[in-house]
Order: structure tokens, then sequence, then C-alpha cells
């Protein structure tokens, strides 16, 4: 048979030139159905072929197949008809691209005397919709390995299947933030996972949108945003007291998490303009090639987010937070300048020293203070892991809160009556002395952080300056409610008091209080220190001596007690289970977990009472 032998682009051109130029050949249309193939259309244009259909870029055996059928059937019914063909073919390929991510990459281009319509092609883009029209908001783009503008995928692997340092997985960090800044607020998102509202690469489909009650992922954040509706209903519904509490402390930690997706979305962008390819967008022109969109779809949502961290502060505190990031980048109220809440820099002012203490009250009481860059661990101090401002980073809230199956953690949730302080306070009391020795010290450094951080105030009170002072009242309040629980947990329990045994949630009834410190006695006794403890038998003795009546309604109380630490136990088993069922349990939220992480200390209890 004949043998053949490849040409270059260039001689296949000059052979095509030929054929139009001496011969008179007309020809129609060329169909370039293979990767990478800009160069070559261009040249066949300048060989006066009519149209040209090309791939820009990589294209995948489906989605070649699937628009080369839709194409050549277009051209079936209308013979001729080369860009409603195209449009036609395109089209479809969009359509089913939405559902299918095999159908990625694939991005058809038509060089044509009717008109070009290209993507990354150097020649004349096709006239677009004006700023502000939908597609500069378009949510649909997605492709396998780039980022989705919502997008909730697990950090690390991305949907081809490559690995990348989770660290550095922008996108996928930005999401997981704004999720959990929705479930700080009460949004439902425990069934929204892959196969379920999410494609492999992480995108929410529109079923997911509506379990979050929008039509657009965009209408959650912004000014007026689902997320900001939900937080000032949540405000308005609630009790005044510790409930109204709990909530502003939520809308706090929603907005610090949205500063934090903020930070990641930055990142993200800035990674993906350094690898953009479009010539015309990064010379300034406005640009409607998939890049350029993707890029102002991002850009309105870096906004939005902002506008939700604003709106969330404002709601808590009155006005955005001092030092708080505005949407072009720079910081609200004093500036990079102004100090904030939680600083941690080695220096002598009132905030950096309550920063110190409160990292030592931490290291006393176990918690990691090191980041591992490689094979090796470094400490988390300036630079590493703690920004010029002092601010911890994300990683270092990471390994701060590694241990503790609360999901993703800001500053503030390290403290309060039911912060991670606490609870682990709570573990080491029950270990020994020298764990004791260690609450007592934490307890410590807390009061003299208080004492520091109440003279802060004071001091930004003078200067007038409400918005730092409002910010430094909320981290003072959660610290001076971290003292108080560390004092109850070393206090003896009393009688209708929390205390080390009872978690803090059920008081101890008088009998309860009675029989707990009869058990301490025969304990005691049988370690041969009966005679210490002899006050306290005759005490145990002349109270179970009382009336028969009163006691048996404290029995009744007892009872409810049981009962109540039964169904809290048997509640939390029942979502550990769920959690964990064949490795593909129940996504929890951080509500769930820390009812999970209470259970020893409810199981305790409930042994105490009997």
């Amino acid at each position: 048979g004949m043998e053949s032998e490849l040409i270059t682009a260039q001689e296949f051109a000059a052979l095509v030139r030929l054929e139009t130029t001496k011969n008179g050949a007309d020809i129609q249309q060329v169909f370039l159905n293979t990767c990478y193939q800009k160069d070559l259309a261009g040249l066949l244009r300048q060989a006066k072929v009519k149209h040209v259909i090309f791939w820009e870029g990589p294209v995948s055996d489906k989605a070649s197949i699937l628009f080369s059928k839709k194409l050549y059937e277009a051209l079936s019914l209308q013979p001729g008809k080369y860009h409603y063909a195209f449009h036609s073919a395109h089209l479809k390929l969009q359509m089913e691209q939405q559902n299918d991510l095999r159908l990625f990459p694939g991005c058809p281009c038509l060089l044509s005397d009717d008109g070009d319509i290209v993507d990354h092609a150097d020649s004349t883009v096709i006239p677009g919709p004006a700023p502000g029209d939908a597609d500069t908001y378009d949510e649909e783009t997605q492709f396998e390995d780039q980022a989705p503008v919502r997008m909730w995928r697990t950090p690390g692997q991305l949907p081809s299947g490559k690995w990348i340092d989770p660290g550095k997985d922008f996108s996928a960090l930005a999401g997981q933030a704004e999720r959990s800044a929705l479930e700080r607020l009460g949004f439902d998102t425990d069934t929204i996972r892959p196969g379920s509202g999410m494609l492999p690469n992480g995108f929410l489909t529109q079923a997911a949108l509506h379990q979050l009650h929008t039509e657009k992922y965009a209408e959650l954040w912004g000014m007026d945003g689902k997320i900001v509706q939900q937080a000032k209903g949540k405000l308005k519904e609630c009790r005044p007291g510790e409930e109204q509490w709990e909530v502003l402390v939520n809308i706090v930690a929603a907005a610090e998490l949205l500063r934090e997706s903020r930070v990641h979305r930055l990142d993200a962008m800035g990674q993906a303009r350094t690898q953009k390819k479009c010539k015309t967008g990064k010379s300034g022109r406005r640009c409607f090639c998939r890049e350029c969109k993707s890029d102002r779809t991002h850009t309105h949502m870096l906004m939005q987010i902002t506008e939700a961290a604003d709106m969330l502060e404002v709601i808590a505190f009155g006005r955005p937070a001092a030092g708080s990031p505005g949407v072009d980048g720079t910081f609200g109220g004093g500036g990079k300048s102004s100090v904030p809440n939680r600083c941690w820099l080695n220096k002598l002012n009132k905030s950096s020293l309550a920063g110190k203490l409160e990292k030592e009250c931490l290291r006393v009481l176990g918690f990691n203070l090191s980041l591992k860059r490689g094979n090796e661990e470094f400490p988390i101090e300036e630079g590493c892991g703690v920004d010029e401002r002092g601010m911890l980073d994300p990683e270092a809230m990471r390994a701060l809160t590694k241990g503790f199956k609360v999901g993703r953690c800001v500053y503030s949730d390290l403290w309060g009556t039911h912060g991670l302080v606490r609870e682990r306070s709570q573990e080491l009391i029950s270990k020994g002395q020298q764990e004791r020795k260690n609450v007592e010290m934490a307890l410590s450094h807390l009061q003299e952080s208080l004492r520091n951080r109440k003279e802060d105030m004071g001091y930004w009170r003078s200067q007038v300056d409400d918005q730092a002072a409002s910010k430094h009242e909320h981290m003072c309040n959660l610290i001076n409610q971290s003292c108080e629980a560390l004092a109850r947990i070393l206090a003896p329990p009393r009688p209708g008091v929390p205390g080390a045994d009872d978690d803090s949630d059920v008081k101890l009834s008088k009998s309860a209080w009675h029989k707990k410190r009869m058990r301490d006695h025969h304990r005691l006794e049988e370690g041969n220190n009966a005679a210490f403890y002899a006050p306290v038998a005759q005490t145990e003795h002349n109270t179970a001596a009382r009336g028969s009546n009163e006691e048996e309604e404290e029995e009744g109380d007892l009872a409810k007690t049981k009962k109540a630490l039964e169904k809290k136990i048997q509640e939390a088993q029942q979502l550990m289970h769920d959690r964990d069922t064949n490795g593909k349990g129940k996504r929890l939220n951080e509500h769930q977990e820390t009812k999970i992480s209470r259970i020893p200390a409810w199981q305790s209890e409930l042994q105490c009472l009997g």
C-alpha cells in the first residue's frame, strides 16, 4: 500500500492555499477535531478557507465525539449554516458538561467569514454583554481540576486523582470555611456530600442550593444575603441573657470564618491569574473567554463574602471590627497599624501581653503549639503561623485544635463557658494531682490575661475608638467566661452548684451530693484515712437520718437527673454510630461533634449518681 508521512502545519496550509488560489477550489469548512489546533486554524483562514472549527487547548475523547455528532447532525438539517451548526453543537456540549465531568476539557472555537467565535485565540473577540450582566456572575463555570465559584470539596485531592498539599488547596479551604460559617448559624449541610448535592469536583448542584433555601450561591452572601438574614432572625428570636450571648458568639465566629474564606479566595485567584493564558484579558481589555469570565465571577463572589462578613460584625458589634479587611484588600478602622483582638506578637503592649499569657495557658494544658513543615516541626510564632499583626493564620488554628473532633475552629472557639480550653481542663482534672496543678496554672495565666485585656479596653475607650473596644470586649468576655469555668472545675462540688464532677450540665441535688460524699468517705476509709474524714461520715449519717418524706422527694429528683443523662448519652452514641458507619457515615457539624466528645463525662456523672 501507499506510505504516509507527517507534514508540518505550515506545509499543510500551503497545500490548501495552492488549491484555493491556483486551482479555484471553494473550501467551505474544515473541522480540526484534535487538541491544540489554534495555530493551524489561523493558517487555514489565511489560505482562504471560509469556516474553520478547532479545539482550543486539550479535548477529551467523549467531548470530541459528542460535539462532532451534533455538529454534523445540524449541518444535515441546515446545509451551509455553519454558524448555526457550531452554536447547536456547542450548546449541547455545554449542557452535558454540567452533569458529566468526563466531557472536560473541551472548548470549541470557530473562525469564520461570518464572525469569529473564539475562547483564547488572538483574533477579535465577539461582542458580549455589558458589565453587570449575568455573565459576570455565572456560577455554572466548572472544569475538572479548576475551582468552581461554589465548591465544598475536601482539601487535598483533586477530582482527577492528583494529590496536592491541603494547605495550598486554597479554593477547597475557602469552601470549607464558608460551609462552617453557614453551620454556625443553623443551616443544614449534613446531607451535602459527593453524590448527594455535590459533584466530584466539589461543585454544589441546584439540589444542594435548594436545601440551603436559595437559587444561587451568591445569594447566601452579601449585605442582605441569607446568612445575614439568618443572623438577624436568630438574634431577634433568642431570649436575653445566656441564649443571646451564645447567638452573638456564633455570629462572630461565622464572620471570622468568612474572613478566612476571603484570604483563601484571594490566594486562589492570585494562583489562577499567574497561570492565565488569555492575552486579551491580560492586556486590560474586557474579554469573554472562559478564564476571564471565571475571574470576574470569583471577584464578584469575593466582594459578596466580604460584605457578608462586614454585616455580621455590624450585627454583633454595631459596625465592622477595626482592622477587618475591606473589599479592596485594605484594612478598615485603624488600618494595618490597628491592634487586633488576639495578638501573639513578642511585644510589651497590653494586647501582646494578653496574647502571650493565653498562649502559655494553652501550652500548660497540652495544646499543640507547633507547625509541621516537611519533616521538621517549628513553634507557632511570628513568621510561622502568626502574621505581622499577631493574628493566627488558619494553618496555626488547625494545628492548635488537632485532636478535637469539632471541625473547623476560630480563635474564639478556644474560650468561653463551653470552649476547648474548658474541655481540655475537664479531661486533665480527672487524671491526677499534677494535671490539676496545670489547670490551676492555666487559670492563673488567664486571670492575668483578663487584667491586661481590661486595661487595653480602657485605653481604646479613652481614644474614643469604639470599633476596637467592641471587638476587644467580646474577647474579654470570653476569657472571663473561661476563668469562671476553670474555677468551677477546680472547686469541690456543692449541692445545687455545678462543679468538677457534673460537667456544668447537671446540678447535683442535695441527696446526690450527700451520697457522693458518703461514697468518697468509704473509699478513703478503705485507704486507712478514715480518721481524718470521720467528721464527714458523721455529717452524712445525720443527714441520712432526716425525714423519709424529704428523702423520697430527693430520690425523685435524682431519678429525673439520671433519666436526662441517659437520654443525652443515647443521643450522642447514635450520632457517633451514624458518623462511623462503614467509614461513609453522616457528616456532623461542630455542635454534634461536641456532644460526642462529652459522652465520657456524662457516663462518669451517671456512675456517680449510682
